[in-house]
Parts: structure tokens; sequence; C-alpha cells
């Protein structure tokens, strides 16, 4: 009797490993296909921002009077195989009443077919064009990578539609710690001088352009604010034409009165750059431009310029605006000179200038040495 209760016990210990063998591997496969979903779709949300609000502002999606954000319309453009973004969006999302969107649902691990569908709201991985839609509004595109669990975006920049001929320069970065300034200079009209508005500054008038700093924002701003400034260029007369007038007797080569130049500034310095360098954290910021028109259409995206990375720099000119309003084949419309510029020393005029500049030209810790 003993010899067969151990032969028992033997063989329901043989049935016990492969019963435990079995269950260890459906566990292995089931792990591994929630780890392939997770990977392959994104919850994808974001903040949209009212450029022309206050830096201060903790309603930041709100507009004039009863204006809102609330309610526009996010389209996701997938980039195909091609390198072009599908003129069909692949997902859409709705900004709620407090400035948010948010594309795509927790997932529920679950073999249940009806509860598997819920990954079909998740964004599948890839590179996306986002762009903001509502009537009234003018909204900055932008370009994400879709990866992850969870994608929180840069902020959607939009501002209610111009009635005059104008542009929008936008600021943007994420990194709360850090306080970046946007500056805009032009001629002033007298001599060979230059004015800027910026922080210290947030009007200017150049040949009858009101140019206007809108949006401020400092270390000292509540968190979960947009890092978002905007400067804004118009003509009260809606007549681009008449903006400037060239080749004003005695201009300086080095102060042509037809340029608008566009600089960042980094405020904080200490243990931050603008660009960043080794032990020194970079902004990683953006600027963006937007051309409008008038007449209260939405406004023209005119380009993203990405700021360099681990170049040392803490000042830096972005670029350059020349209106391209004369000539035998006049047009309503800017050349655009993309420059990360450096600037002799401002000494006078018998003392030898010694270039200051980007570290990849001359070392310098800073790219220019004023903004002018």
């Amino acid at each position: 009797m003993k010899r067969i209760l151990s032969v028992s016990f033997v063989v329901l210990g043989a049935l016990l490993v492969l019963a435990l063998t079995g269950c260890d591997d459906l566990f292995l496969e089931t792990e591994t296909k929630t780890v392939d979903r997770l990977s392959t779709y994104s919850v994808v949300q974001g903040s949209v921002v009212n450029a022309l609000a206050e830096g201060a502002a903790t309603e930041y999606w709100k507009g004039s009077g009863n204006n809102t954000l609330a309610d526009a319309v996010v389209r996701f453009y997938q980039k195909q195989a091609t390198g072009l973004y599908s003129s069909t969006p692949a997902y859409t999302a709705t900004v709620d009443s407090h400035g948010r969107f948010v594309q795509g649902k927790e997932w529920e691990d679950s073999d249940d077919p009806d509860k598997a569908t819920l990954i079909m709201d998740r964004v599948t991985g890839g590179q996306y064009k986002i762009q903001g839609v509502k009537d009234g509004w003018s909204f900055v595109p932008m370009e994400v990578t879709v990866a992850g669990a969870t994608l929180e975006t840069p902020p959607m920049i939009a501002y209610e539609n111009e009635d005059v001929y104008s542009l929008t320069i936008l600021l943007e970065w994420q990194d709360e710690s850090i306080d970046l300034d946007a500056y805009l200079t032009y001629y002033t009209g007298s001599g060979d001088t230059r004015g800027k508005v910026w922080h210290g500054n947030k009007d200017g008038t150049a040949q009858g352009l009101d140019i206007k700093l809108h949006r401020d924002v400092t270390v000292g701003t509540l968190a979960g604010i947009p890092r978002v400034e905007t400067i804004t260029v118009r003509d009260p007369e809606n007549t681009p034409a008449d903006w400037f007038s060239n080749d004003l007797p005695g201009e300086r080569d080095d102060i042509p009165d037809d340029e608008l130049r566009f600089y960042v500034n980094n405020f904080t310095r200490g243990n931050t750059s603008l660009t960043g360098e080794p032990g020194k954290k970079s902004a990683s910021a953006r600027v963006h431009l937007m051309l409008n028109q008038g007449g209260n259409e939405a406004g023209e995206h005119y380009g993203t310029w990405v700021l360099p990375w681990n170049t040392g720099e803490d000042t830096l000119q972005i670029f350059t605006l020349t209106p391209a309003f004369e000539g035998p084949d006049p047009k309503n419309e800017f050349e655009i000179f993309t420059q990360t510029r450096w600037v002799e020393s401002e000494l006078d005029d018998e003392t030898p200038r010694t270039p200051i500049g980007i570290r990849s030209l001359s070392l310098s810790p800073h790219a220019v040495d004023r903004i002018r």
C-alpha cells in the first residue's frame, strides 16, 4: 500500500509541475501582449494658450470678452512613408473648459474583446503634425513624436485673428525654472539709432508701426502656466507698402532702417544656458513666426526655429525680417533671414573691434554683446 501511495504522489507531483508550467507560459504570453500594446499606443494630452493673454493669467486659454479656446478641435496628421503629413487627420480631440485636450484613454488590461476596443482611442506611435482649429482664432502648428504610455505636448499656441496686417512672434519653452525674454529691435527714424521692445519697454513705434510685447513670463510666474512670450508688429493703417522708407541718407551699413531683428535672451543665467553647455542645462526653446493678412482671417505659419543645443550661448539673434515691398515686382511679403548671429564689440570707432560671438566661431560664451 505504501508503494502504491508513493507512486500516486509522484504522478500527482508531475501533474502539478505540468500545470504550473502551463500557467507560467500563459502568464508570460499575456504580459508580452500587454507590453506590446502599451509601447505602440499612447495617450496624448496638452494645453492650449492664448498668446495675447497676460503672462500671469491663470485662465490663459481665454480671449477677449466671452471668447475662449474651449471647444477648439485639435487635429493629428500622421507622417507618411513619403515624409509628408497626411491630408486627413488620423485623430481629433476637443479642448475642454479648462484649456486642456486629451486623445486616448487609460489602458485597461483585459482579454475581453469589448474592453480591448478602448485601445482604438489611443494614438499610434510615430510623428505627427498637430493643428488647432476654431473660428476666429489662429493656431501655431507643431510637430511631436508620439511614444510611451503618455505624452504631454508643448503648449498649443493660438491668438484671436488680427484685423490689420501684422506679424506675431512667439517664444516658447518648457522649463519653468528658466526665464527667457523676447526682444525685437527696430530703426527709430532718427540718425543711426535703433529702439527695442522688451520686458523693460513693452511698446514701441517705428515709422508708423506699432510694436508691442503682449505676454511676458518670469521665474515667478505660477507653475502650470505655459512659458510663452509674444511680440506683435502691427500696421494700424493696414498699408504694408508704407512700412519702411529704405535707403535713408547717411544710413550706416550696420544700422539698416528696414530691418526688424528678433533676439532671445536667458535672464536666469547661473546654472542655466539658453542653448546649453556641459554643466548647464539648456532652455530647449523654439520661436514661431506668424504672418497675418488682416481682415480677421486666420494667420499663416511662416516658420518655427528650434534653437541650437550645447553651443554655450545666453543671447542669440534668431532672424531678421526685411520687407520686400519695393523693386520692379513688389510683393506684400517679407524676406526672412535666419541667423544665429554674432556681433562685434561696441567700442568707439578708433578702438579695434574684437569679435565676440558664437562658440563655434570664436569660443566666446555669448553670441552677441548688445541687442540692437
